[in-house]
């Protein structure tokens, strides 16, 4: 986006993290991996800058900003720290 600085990225939410909220995946991608999450795409919808309380099931695509890409093991461990809300 910048001379030196970050990109947009995508990923999808992996089975074992089940159903999260926006707003978690928000705060777990921020801490943990220096990005921000800035939409997602559910099987019905683009959801631009959703509502943080926003449920995302498993598959949904995250879009991002970051210095690089995030895997989908780091989203699981990233949200293990996080929350309770990782299922397998």
């Amino acid at each position: 986006m910048t001379h030196g600085g970050g990109n947009t990225y995508s990923v999808s939410l992996p089975d074992a993290v089940g159903r999260v909220a926006f707003g978690d995946c928000q705060l777990a991608l921020g801490r943990r991996c220096d990005a921000t999450v800035i939409a997602a795409r559910t099987d019905d919808q683009l959801l631009v800058s959703p509502r943080w309380r926003t449920p995302l099931p498993a598959g949904t695509v995250l879009y991002y900003l970051s210095r690089r890409q995030i895997t989908p093991a780091e989203i699981v461990t990233a949200l293990r720290e996080r929350t309770d809300v990782v299922r397998e």
